[in-house]
């Protein structure tokens, strides 16, 4: 899984410690930041005093005072997971804080507001309150932020699959840093640009970066930041085939942010030896890695991580032919994604979902799950995902004898596999197809279907698939009645014998 999302480690685990900068950098602009939540643990006291704050300013009209406790309280949300109330709180905040003009305030909540939208994959949302923070911060001459928010432009952009983009933003962040003398923030530019060169597959370039921010976060004793490198590593040894590497870096940063109490860090180490496993058919672990990944992702309220958890989850239990689990977890998936009006993985799970039900022979359940996946990647544009899931409804028709809806959906399916130039799924379509009219006794066209489907094979170097055709065809030629040559051929030969 090299996508944005996968080498986004450093983007997707950032906001924490970029809040605790965010209210260093208010104490030095001399920003009102109430008790210390980043180092305090008693949320439920720090949201307490800014409650009393907050309605004591208000009665006494200070609307600036109102908006530094408002501010302080998405603070206590953010770090408590609660992104909702965070997010009401932030767009609160920048309200007051613009009718009183305090600037510094404002470019605060803004830059709260678009860590909220990151962390809940808002990625598009994300851009407009960092930019208009990044604006802010550059008119009142707010190095610190600056620097911060560009960093975090680069994480969006990254967590987006758009390294040209990131990369821009990291290296200016990085010179920024680099000013001011942020070694910690030094380090985090190296590794947004490992990520780059982590997502272009430039391997040995992005393994140089992480080392740089291992360096540099050693030194300064930052084991959080230590641990996202760590995790940057792990995706690149795993990218290069060694798993032990990787298993070991993976390892090494899941046990530092249990021992320093970061559970998102956690949640995302485990999730990553989870895909890990997965693709090496260690299921046991695989399982116990997804299972903990998604336990941390609840417990710190990350709807997103806590989706993609599932749905994994759901992969595995499907590879077993676990049906009921499998259907389980896709389903638990399919609730948050629903929750998060994330259409993307709604139309994904929803596909995996009428599979499992297909085996499972509940054909009303995984008709109505094709379909959500089809009609919901029609909608995206999503042209892989609408074809897979129109070709499963061709499979399910098929199973279930109305082969006239069968054949309809391998067509369309078929000619959207050509069109994208899918040639593996396009010779599993019509592998499938031969089958069809193999059933309805139409041997002609299923020997046509084979045929073409064993080229296809060929052409990808699949030998065992081409084997599989090969046998396949000779069964449809047994089952071909002779023609009338070839039978007056037979007889004639008899008569003279």
């Amino acid at each position: 899984m090299h996508d944005g999302r996968s080498h986004g480690l450093s983007a997707s685990l950032y906001a924490r410690s970029s809040l605790d900068k965010r209210r260093m950098g208010d104490r030095r602009r001399g920003v009102r930041t109430g008790p210390d939540v980043s180092l305090v643990r008693d949320y439920s006291k720090a949201e307490e005093l800014y409650v009393l704050g907050r309605d004591t300013h208000a009665r006494t009209g200070n609307k600036s005072g109102q908006a530094n406790a408002i501010k302080g309280l998405g603070d206590v949300y953010h770090l408590r997971g609660e992104t909702d109330n965070a997010e009401r709180c932030y767009i609160d905040a920048r309200k007051l804080f613009t009718e009183s003009g305090d600037q510094p305030g404002l470019a605060s909540a803004l830059h709260g507001l678009g860590e909220v939208y990151r962390l809940e994959g808002r990625f598009t949302e994300a851009k407009e309150p960092y930019c208009t923070a990044r604006d802010i911060y550059t008119q009142i001459g707010e190095r610190n932020g600056l620097a911060d928010v560009t960093k975090a432009l680069g994480d969006v952009y990254i967590l987006q699959g758009e390294p040209s983009d990131a990369e821009t933003f990291y290296i200016n962040a990085r010179a920024i840093y680099t000013q001011i003398g942020d070694q910690s923030g030094l380090a985090s530019t190296w590794t947004g640009v490992g990520d780059v060169y982590g997502l272009r597959k430039e391997y040995n370039r992005a393994e140089e970066s992480y080392a740089a921010a291992q360096a540099i976060y050693t030194q300064i004793g930052d084991d959080l930041g230590l641990a996202r490198s760590l995790h940057g590593l792990g995706e690149i040894f795993r990218a290069r085939g060694e798993y032990a590497k990787a298993e070991e870096a993976h390892c090494s940063a899941r046990d530092t942010h249990e021992r320093i109490g970061d559970w998102r860090g956690f949640a995302y180490a485990c999730r990553a030896l989870g895909d890990m496993y997965h693709l090496n058919g260690e299921d046991a672990k695989c399982e116990g890695s997804y299972i903990a990944a998604r336990d941390a992702y609840a417990q710190v309220g990350d709807r997103p991580g806590l989706a993609r958890t599932h749905h994994s989850l759901g992969d595995v239990y499907r590879s077993r032919r676990a049906g009921p689990k499998a259907a389980g977890s896709y389903l638990a998936a399919q609730d948050v994604y629903l929750e998060l009006d994330d259409r993307g993985g709604l139309a994904q799970v929803s596909y995996h979902l009428g599979h499992v039900y297909r085996l499972e022979s509940k054909f009303t359940e995984a008709e109505k799950a094709y379909i959500t996946a089809r009609d919901t990647s029609t909608q995206l544009g999503d042209q892989l995902n609408r074809a897979n899931a129109i070709n499963g409804l061709g499979i399910l028709y098929s199973k279930w004898g109305d082969y006239a809806k069968s054949e309809q959906a391998y067509q369309i399916s078929r000619e959207i596999y050509a069109e994208i130039g899918d040639k593996r799924s396009l010779a599993n379509n019509l592998w499938h197809t031969g089958w069809l009219c193999y059933s309805q006794r139409r041997y002609e066209d299923a020997e046509i279907r084979v045929s073409e489907a064993s080229g296809l094979y060929e052409e990808l170097g699949t030998k065992k698939d081409v084997v599989d055709c090969d046998k396949f065809l000779e069964l449809i030629s047994s089952k071909k009645p002779k023609s009338w040559k070839i039978v007056l051929k037979e007889s004639f030969s008899r008569l003279l014998d």
